[in-house]
């Protein structure tokens, strides 16, 4: 087997010295190296970062485009952390916007690839990858607090009586999560967080949801001040025990068929034996069922996961979640003992997609001719 190489210079080295990148660090199937050091074929990475402007070009050196034109070396997009459907128009297209600008400024007519967090992209250089399986996956094999020698994999299920049926966890705000809040913000068996709306956003949320927006910051155990960075996104066990079930508002919730996404916010309560329902895109049990995960069907309703219209599947969810708040502490007690084996096996799951994820990617980018 061939290891690839990805070549770093002074242009894009800030990616590999501060690990901006989860793709390739899996030194069985990838070499990071100077370009001046690399004697074979290698790919250029090139992040793409959270908020790019529409005007923006990337700086490759001379080197490089002689590579490139020579076919030693291809362009490598990263977009790992975003979930983009490449194949519509959209809003979100600064992405594509500044891959053009760049190939054009450099007349590059030599093929590229683009990776992101979207399993269903159809284009043969459009690759998956899910650097959210990486954090998580490996975040169970951390330490659960800087003081502590327990790892997340050796916590096991607490089966005392918990403050909280239900938790919901939201920093920013988005319709999903303001539709679910506002339904369970006065229920005492359901804990729900919620940050304020940015400021072009409030006249909207103030509308529609006029007593919710007066009720924020909802917080918890964290500020979800968007202005501090964010500490939500850590894994934190007792936060994640608070109660029997999460419901996660996941970031996208809209349908397409070549379009999927889950992060973080999914994973976390894998990693820490919680079940869980997911308020956000139509099919994603349906995806993480392809990951190998298994779900809550033989406890709850989750025909939710079919419903491609946003407001027929949250108020499905809602349905569940009430019906959920009817059962006693000694039921979600109960239950919770009965489903332990779907979820150790979903935390077991967890941790052993960071290697396939990565073998996964690896072969992608064989099987692209490179």
């Amino acid at each position: 087997m061939k290891k690839l190489y990805i070549g770093y210079d002074k242009y894009n080295k800030n990616i590999k010295e501060e690990s901006l990148s989860k793709c390739f660090g899996n030194t069985d199937y990838f070499v990071c190296a100077d370009i001046q050091d690399i004697s074979t074929n290698y790919l250029y990475h090139l992040m793409i970062p959270h908020h790019i402007e529409s005007e923006f070009t990337y700086t490759i050196s001379d080197n490089v485009i002689k590579d490139i034109h020579n076919g030693t070396a291809k362009l490598l997009f990263d977009y790992s952390f975003e979930s983009r459907n490449n194949s519509i128009e959209s809003e979100y297209n600064n992405h594509k916007n500044a891959i053009k600008n760049t190939l054009n400024k450099y007349n590059i007519q030599q093929s590229y690839i683009y990776i992101d967090s979207n399993p269903y992209n159809t284009h043969k250089l459009d690759l998956y990858f899910n650097r959210f399986i990486i954090d998580l996956g490996r975040a169970c094999l951390h330490t659960v607090s800087e003081d502590s020698e327990v790892l997340i994999l050796e916590k096991e299920q607490n089966l005392e009586l918990r403050k909280y049926k239900i938790s919901c966890f939201n920093r920013r705000p988005d319709e999903n999560r303001f539709k679910f809040v506002n339904e369970f913000k006065d229920n005492p068996n359901v804990l729900c967080t919620l940050g304020i709306p940015e400021v072009d956003d409030l006249n909207y949320y103030k509308e529609q949801y006029p007593d919710l927006i007066e009720m924020l910051p909802i917080e918890y155990d964290l500020s979800l001040d968007l202005n501090i960075p964010n500490a939500v996104s850590k894994l934190q066990w007792e936060v994640q025990q608070v109660s029997y079930i999460q419901v996660v508002n996941e970031t996208l919730f809209n349908s397409h068929k070549n379009h999927m996404f889950i992060n973080e916010k999914t994973l976390k309560p894998i990693a820490c034996l919680q079940p869980f329902l997911i308020n956000g895109m139509p099919g994603s049990l349906k995806h993480l069922h392809e990951l190998g995960f298994k779900t809550f069907d033989k406890w709850w309703d989750e025909s939710y996961d079919n419903e491609t219209e946003f407001d027929k599947r949250t108020n499905k969810i809602i349905n569940v979640v009430n019906e959920l708040c009817e059962r006693s502490h000694n039921e979600h007690l109960s239950m919770l003992s009965d489903m332990y084996p779907v979820l150790d096996h979903n935390r077991n799951i967890l941790m052993k997609l960071p290697k396939k994820h990565s073998i996964d990617l690896y072969k992608q980018i064989i099987n692209t001719g490179f």
